[in-house]
């Protein structure tokens, strides 16, 4: 036949496939193949050589076969077209040279031989006498004695055929693996052409692509979405994605203007819900064969077909769009987008849905069911036509009482006659318009805020479950809701389906028999058994919902056990799922969020226009090629198994989901890289076309460059900050240094006492994590632990049989001299003992110094103070200035403190000892926390009492609507008075502070003092001692602030996120950095400070983020604060030389890191001189020195309860008749469980107030001093402000209609 049979065979394999699947995706393709049959839908189209003599077995291939019976099933096989040309092998012809330029049909493999693989020869005639292949050969060259042939082989596949051969032979598809990876698919072999140094080509590789080395590349250059209202067949949906892809990013009831890329995002998430695409199946491989056609071939489990197996995508996804850019904005879209639409009864449980009558039904009910039954969007159509002013609530009742709805029936019980078996009844499903909305505690009342600020009056019923307590509302009520908001806890609480009250469950189609005893004398029984009319059964699971959001759903692809909200959302029935996370797993970040946690300065000219920021497209380019790599396949590993998760646990998609085995891992793990072959024994190739084929389908996602065309956010600074160390930091480093060298030498580097062993990991991390807050500052060593490290060293030196080199000895040598420098320092041992904070002042009033002195040096200059008892002295004074001398009676204050900061350092339970050789037991113990200080409301004991408050306790959406549940939402914590003045002669005026002994906080207070007027502070710290010093210098200072710390409830930290975006009272928070979570907006604060270095770069991208995002108005400023030559600035000069998989190692700790413990343990001592011990040399200078007494804003810093200015979410006293401000906007907050809300009647800028409103309280302002205010009363107003301005220009746009004035209605 000679090469007429190769035909046209292309090489190209990649771009081809990719082409292939392209085109697999369009609507008429999709048409095609469903309508043609297995055997005859791809045929060879080559020329057929006539002086073939296989020639009449072949020339059927030119012809259409037709589906043949299952009697003439063995004709068919015959039929060489219902085979696929793979490729061919090279072997050995061993008898009588065959014909030069003849194929001859193999029949008798004894004669074929291949070297050195007779193994594969015998598979191959297993195959061919099951009839799975055919192989024809032909003379290629001669090789001495023997004859080189190319062995043709065409396979059977497997959707041909199946009804007459056995093809579930798990022997036969071993070996049809074992030849498909060896079988050569070149043309030139095909052809026998080859030459003896040719290098065959296999399937295998046809199947590698290089570019896919990285998951974080994959993830980086997905393409942007592009959604396409002609997909999609409901003219309902057609009509709202054009509006969003057409218009001007406007969506009736949303009064925010979108960006272009947002429309993009909300219109692909209606297109995958309304008409999700079918996708090839993700383990086929489309490859084209020797004849030019194409055939699909799956590598694991070694299944070749001729047509293309098509999934439906899920509907659904993950929306990942890079955090700041709205994702909440984008999903509100959505829900108004398709406000009113009805989900779709599933295929398998849409039997017997039409209704049977007794008898005929008026066209009225039978166009109401047939609409229930179709999923009708009828509500937006009768508003529009109610308009107008006609009456359609005939029309409406009967649609709501023709609601669609189907029967999900329980697992078939197996009746056994030994037993009396209870038939189970299934679960009456109702279909509902309501989206379900899940988010994490603490993101619930910014959700809350997003819509009212996103959404106008009545456009969404919302329903607010917050409380564990809350009960949810009947199914047909919860229903009537547009969004149903849950927090993840309550969410949670919902496992509770199918139990009683002690948490029993019936048994499975048992029948329950009571055999408890009768109470004596009664006819009652002393019964606890279970009764099913005391089940909890969940009104969730009786609805069928419009779709899921699960706000930071990531979480729900944790490893182990799942959790309760896990199993709770795989019981739910759901048209559409949805993810909602910048980071779907750990390691899938976006790059300019990980740019965003690298220095860069910002140039001295602010306004030059060749300014380069952190986020610089050349930047993200060079990123993405240097991560294009396979060095951290092994750490991507946890993420592709998330994803696993989240594909087969909460999205069910096929085939992922039927491809599960019980006691077997999933399909996923082994069809994400390349090769058949184990990644364990052989090594990582990249990952498969599968992984991004799956990931292109799954995840929304817009390239930064797409996003920049339609946003540009202010520009991003982020700067080290190199600071001098003070002479006490100085210290606190050293002493760690000390410990460190002093067990390193006196254990000799072995053994247990050796703090580097690795039985000492958690001792040694911790005594790291202490070394880093030092750099901050420090008191938790005492006297007694340097003392006794000292003298096991200088024991150490003095014995007899000790053998050191000189580099140790001196090392030894050093640190006795710095610890008995410490020993020596009155400064240190008083901030030892006491746990204070050291402040350094100048000019003290009344000769009373003595006192005040924390280190009883009451003559020195400056005098030494301690935090605490200068904030007693100053409140002391403030309250008596307006005495002739402020100052009388300062001394006996002055003695009270102390005594109390004696007795409290006297009743102090202190760590003592040693617990390895030269390591004090309190280095590997936590700061001792001065719970004795007395701090404002944003401070860690104002949490405490937080959490043990009333307001702790929460209130329901609900309890807002009542009147008499109503509470100011700025709780003043006192009306501003007149301040008392200072006289010009007066002592107490001339008092300053003039530094620290912290040279970040003395450097801190000055930034802060600069800019607190015109911007708002983020401060992120690390460790609770860093946050008591910072509020403490606050409170000193009268700049109100919050903590948003570990400590706090959910509910707490919502609150303090509220009052920091939305008012002006307090213009810093205190953030410990590792509760900087997904989705926090704090677009208010344009500064931001680190004041301790990170280890970690995605946790400072993340905290970063909070600021730099959409709606931030400013540029953004960021400065991480390090101490010159400690090992902190080494720390952060070894993280930017570290590789990703190095970050990926060292994650949880630096010490997993090598080269890093190697700079711990070559840490050095850093200067110190006993002439720093005294004046100013020993303090951190404040560049401006400030006032103690008298400063402004005093009044307003005074706390009475720690609700005072901050924002109520809640609400609980009642209000009067108030007027309402023009520039506001009120909310009516539906009762929880679902009562309708009244109507609101407004007359002009009053109004009368309701049982059911939600009015907010904004408090009066304060009293001026302009003559024409004079004899004015004051107004306090109830309403809620509109967004702020600021934030609106550089944000998203409200719509020009929701300046007009009031619309009252439900939220």
């Amino acid at each position: 036949m000679g090469d007429s049979l190769s035909g046209e065979y292309s090489t190209e394999g990649q771009s081809d496939r990719e082409e292939i699947v392209s085109h697999l995706g369009s609507p008429a393709t999709l048409d095609a193949c469903s309508r043609s049959s297995p055997a005859t839908s791809m045929t060879p189209t080559s020329p057929v050589d006539d002086d073939d003599p296989q020639a009449s077995v072949l020339c059927n291939c030119h012809g259409r076969a037709t589906h043949q019976d299952k009697l003439d099933g063995e004709r068919s096989l015959l039929d060489l077209g219902n085979y696929i040309p793979v490729g061919s092998l090279r072997m050995r012809w061993q008898g009588d040279t065959p014909a030069r330029g003849s194929w001859k049909e193999v029949t008798d493999w004894s004669y074929l031989v291949l070297d050195n693989q007779e193994t594969l020869r015998q598979s191959v005639m297993k195959l061919a006498r099951a009839g799975w292949i055919r192989a024809f050969c032909r003379r290629a060259s001669a090789f001495q004695s023997d004859v080189a042939v190319t062995v043709r082989i065409w396979i059977l596949p497997d959707d041909v055929g199946r009804g007459i051969l056995q093809r579930s032979d798990r022997s036969l598809r071993r070996c049809l693996k074992a030849l498909l990876c060896e079988v050569d698919v070149c043309k030139s072999s095909w052809a026998a052409t080859y030459s003896e140094t040719y290098a065959p080509k296999h399937i295998i590789d046809e199947t590698d692509d290089k570019s896919l080395s990285s998951l974080y590349y994959l993830y980086n250059t997905m393409p942007s979405p592009k959604p396409d209202p002609h997909w999609v067949h409901d003219r309902f949906v057609q009509a709202a994605m054009s509006d969003l892809l057409d218009g001007d990013g406007f969506i009736d009831g949303l009064k925010t203007s979108l960006y272009p890329y947002q429309c993009r995002s909300a219109a692909l998430m209606l297109q995958k819900e309304s008409m999700p695409k079918f996708q090839l199946d993700p383990r086929l491989h489309p490859t084209i064969s020797a004849n030019g056609s194409v055939y699909y071939f799956d590598y694991q489990s070694g299944d070749i077909l001729r047509e293309p197996r098509l999934y439906e995508e899920v509907r659904g996804g993950i929306l990942a769009e890079t955090m700041g850019l709205g994702k909440t904005l984008i999903c509100l879209a959505t829900i108004l987008a398709s406000k009113g639409y009805w989900p779709r009864i599933p295929i398998e449980h849409s039997e017997d849905l039409t209704p049977v009558r007794e008898r005929v039904g008026s066209l009225q009910d039978m166009a109401a069911s047939a609409i229930g039954r179709h999923s009708v969007p009828w509500k937006t159509h009768f508003e529009r036509l109610s308009s107008f002013g006609d009456d359609y609530s005939q029309c409406i009742e009967r649609i709501k009482k023709n609601v669609g709805s189907y029967m999900i029936r329980p697992p078939q019980a197996t009746l056994r006659k030994s037993r009396a078996t209870v038939a189970t009844h299934g679960r009456r499903i109702r279909l509902c318009t309501s989206t379900l909305i899940i988010v994490p505690p603490n993101l619930l009342q910014q959700w809350k805020n997003e819509i009212y600020k996103h959404t106008e009056d009545g456009a969404l019923r919302v329903l607010v479950m917050d409380s564990p307590k809350k009960g949810l509302p009947p199914s047909e009520e919860l229903a009537e809701y547009d969004v149903v908001l849950f927090s993840r806890t309550r969410f949670e609480r919902e496992i509770r389906d199918g139990e009683d009250a002690k948490g029993r469950r019936a048994p499975l189609g048992k029948q329950l028999k009571c055999f408890c005893p009768y109470i004596p004398g009664t006819r009652e029984k002393d019964c606890d058994c279970f009764r099913p009319e005391e089940v909890y059964n969940s009104p969730l699971k009786e609805l069928h919902w419009l779709r899921l959001i699960v706000d930071e759903g990531h979480n729900f692809a944790s490893s182990g056990s799942k959790s309760h909200a896990v199993l709770v959302a795989a019981d739910l029935q759901t048209d559409s799922r949805w993810i909602i996370s910048g980071t779907p797993t750990k390691g899938l970040i976006g790059v300019e969020v990980e740019l965003a946690a690298n220095e860069h300065s910002k140039p001295d000219h602010e306004q030059s226009s060749n300014e380069v920021t952190n986020l610089s497209p050349a930047r993200r380019k060079a990123t993405l090629e240097l991560r294009n790599n396979s060095d951290a396949w092994r750490q991507e590993r946890s993420d592709v198994e998330k994803l696993g998760r989240l594909a087969i646990d909460f999205f069910k998609i096929s085939p992922w989901v039927s491809s599960r085995r019980d006691g077997a891992p999933p399909a996923w793990n082994t069809y994400m890289y390349q090769s058949y072959r184990d990644t364990k024994d052989h090594g990582f190739k990249g990952y498969s076309a599968c992984l991004k084929r799956t990931l292109e389908g799954l995840i929304i996602r817009h390239s930064p460059e797409d996003v920049e065309a339609d946003l540009k956010l202010p520009p991003l600074y982020n700067q080290l900050i190199h600071l001098e160390p003070s002479f006490y930091d100085r210290l606190s480093i050293n002493l760690f240094v000390l410990v460190l060298t002093s067990n390193a030498i006196t254990s000799e580097r072995r053994d247990e006492d050796y703090l580097f062993h690795p039985k000492n990991k958690k001792s040694l991390n911790q005594l790291i994590a202490n070394l880093r807050q030092s750099g901050f500052y420090w008191t938790g060593f005492s006297r007694n632990d340097v003392e006794a490290a000292l003298q096991i060293s200088k024991d150490y030196l003095a014995k007899e049989s000790t053998k050191l080199d000189m580099h140790d000895r001196q090392a030894l040598e050093d640190i006795i001299v710095v610890g008995d420098l410490v020993l020596d320092s009155s400064g240190w041992n008083a901030f030892s003992r006491f746990h204070e904070l050291g402040i350094f002042l100048q000019h003290w009033p009344g000769g009373n110094a003595q006192e005040w002195a924390l280190d009883g040096k009451g003559m020195a200059d400056p005098l030494l103070m301690g935090m605490t008892q200068l904030c007693s002295a100053q409140n002391y004074v403030n309250n008596q200035l307006y005495a002739s001398d402020p100052s009388d009676g300062l001394a006996k204050e002055g003695w009270s403190a102390m005594y109390a900061a004696n007795h409290q350092a006297s009743t102090e339970r202190v760590v003592k000892g040693t617990k390895m050789k030269g390591v004090p037991k309190s280095s590997l113990a936590q700061e001792p926390t001065d719970t004795h200080r007395k701090m404002s409301t944003g401070t860690l004991e104002g949490i405490k009492s937080h959490q043990e408050s009333s307001h702790g306790k929460g209130l329901s959406n609900g309890d807002l609507s009542s009147s008499q549940n109503l509470k100011s939402a700025l709780k003043r914590s006192r009306p501003p008075g007149p301040e008392a003045l200072i006289p010009a002669d007066s002592p107490v005026g001339q008092t300053i502070i003039c530094g620290t002994a912290s040279a970040k906080l003395s450097y801190l207070i000055d930034k802060i003092l600069s800019l607190h007027k015109q911007e708002k502070i983020l401060v992120f710290y690390e460790g609770d001692n860093v946050a008591w010093y910072i509020a403490q210098a606050l409170d000193l200072l009268h700049i109100k602030h919050l903590i948003y710390a570990k400590s706090l409830k959910s509910e707490r930290r919502s609150q303090y996120v509220v009052t920091f975006n939305t008012t002006e009272t307090f213009r810093v928070l205190l953030m410990d950095v590792h509760q900087a979570s997904h989705g926090l907006n704090m677009s208010s604060a344009s500064r931001v400070f680190f004041v301790n270095a990170i280890w970690q770069p995605n946790v400072e991208a993340q905290a970063i983020k909070r600021a730099h995002r959409i709606g931030q108005a400013r540029p953004v400023y960021v400065e991480t604060l390090i101490l010159k030559g400690t090992l902190e600035e080494k720390m952060l000069q070894r993280r930017k030389a570290m590789s990703t998989v190095e970050h990926q190692n060292a994650e949880k700790s630096l010490l997993d890191d090598k080269p890093m413990t190697s700079i711990i343990q070559s840490a050095k001592l850093l200067p110190v001189s006993p002439e720093d011990m005294e004046g100013p040399r020993q303090m951190a200078s404040l560049h401006t020195p400030q006032q103690v007494f008298g400063r402004p804003n005093r009044n307003g810093a005074l706390i009475d309860d720690p609700d005072a200015d901050l924002i109520d979410i809640h609400g609980e006293s009642p209000p009067t008749r108030k007027k309402r401000a023009k520039a506001t906007r009120t909310l009516d907050f539906d009762q929880t469980l679902g009562s309708e809300s009244r109507p609101m009647e407004t007359n002009n800028d009053e109004r009368t107030l309701s049982d059911s409103d939600n009015i907010i309280y904004i408090p009066p302002p304060a009293r001026t001093k302009s003559s024409a205010d004079k004899g004015k009363k004051k107004v306090a107003r109830f309403a809620v402000l509109d967004p702020d301005p600021m934030e609106l220009d550089a944000g998203n746009q409200p719509a020009a209609e929701s300046s007009r004035g009031p619309s009252w209605g439900t939220f």
